[in-house]
């Protein structure tokens, strides 16, 4: 990762897109936008060819040690085409004279083809690759986290939906039984209104039939009064009255019944 770093230099964060229309236009937002420079690599426009290296058991191209995908080759061979990896300084500056390449130690020890000697302590704390290893990570979990998050929002939702639901059930049926009270209630008054007319008529018939049956026997006592009567004053009258004058009488029942 430390030659990786050394080999690519600044052109390690490159921007690679497939024309130059994209880059122009991607540059034009970023001045518009005032969000920094980018350097881009279309590769449309992108040169590089294929070199020659020196093959030992102690080099190999760099190239050869990446990983990627061959429609971005052009940009990999732009940036690593021309550098190989060494195991000594001296091996690399000697095939660097030689062979017109740049070489790279393990340790990021760089020499360069016109002769140029780069090294030193590199500490590896500071190593972009390894802080944009960090950063993917991170941002995968950032990822990841918002996924649960959206979840937990959507079960959280669910869940208040849920509670909704049963809280409008328990107000309908609180709603219900206010008013099967209140239906109880009424009913009970009417009850009660009904039962005690009932009781007032029932009182009134019983009433009703005492005095029947204290008048029928009052009429009854009047009957036998009364025949009693009359039959004492037909009597008392007969025995007053002249012979033509029962006479008279008799006819005069006798007509009166006929009339009947």
């Amino acid at each position: 990762m430390t030659a990786i770093e050394v080999a690519a230099k600044g052109a390690l964060f490159n921007v690679v897109v497939d024309t130059d229309d994209a880059a122009s236009k991607m540059l034009s937002l970023l001045n518009t936008e005032k969000a920094g420079r980018v350097t881009f690599m279309p590769l449309n426009k992108l040169i590089a060819r294929e070199p020659s290296y020196p093959r030992t058991e102690t080099t190999v191209p760099i190239i050869e040690r990446l990983k990627f995908d061959n429609t971005y080759r052009k940009a990999f061979l732009q940036i690593f085409g021309r550098t190989l990896i060494c195991s000594s300084i001296e091996e690399g500056a000697a095939i660097s004279k030689t062979h017109n390449i740049d070489c790279i130690t393990p340790d990021g020890d760089k020499i360069n083809r016109k002769g140029a000697l780069t090294g030193g302590f590199i500490d590896v704390r500071q190593s972009r690759l390894a802080l944009m290893s960090v950063i993917k990570k991170a941002r995968e979990s950032l990822d990841e986290l918002e996924e649960k998050s959206k979840k937990i929002r959507k079960d959280v939702t669910a869940t208040e939906n849920f509670a909704d639901r049963v809280v409008g059930e328990i107000q309908e049926l609180e709603q219900r039984r206010t008013r099967a009270r209140d239906e109880f209630e009424t009913f009970q008054r009417e009850a009660a209104s009904a039962l005690k007319k009932l009781v007032s008529l029932e009182s009134q018939k019983q009433e009703r039939e005492l005095n029947k049956t204290q008048l029928e026997m009052s009429v009854r006592q009047l009957e036998e009064t009364q025949a009693s009567l009359g039959g004492q004053l037909g009597t008392k009258l007969l025995s007053k009255l002249s012979n033509k004058e029962q006479k008279e009488l008799q006819n005069l029942n006798g007509e009166v019944a006929s009339l009947k």
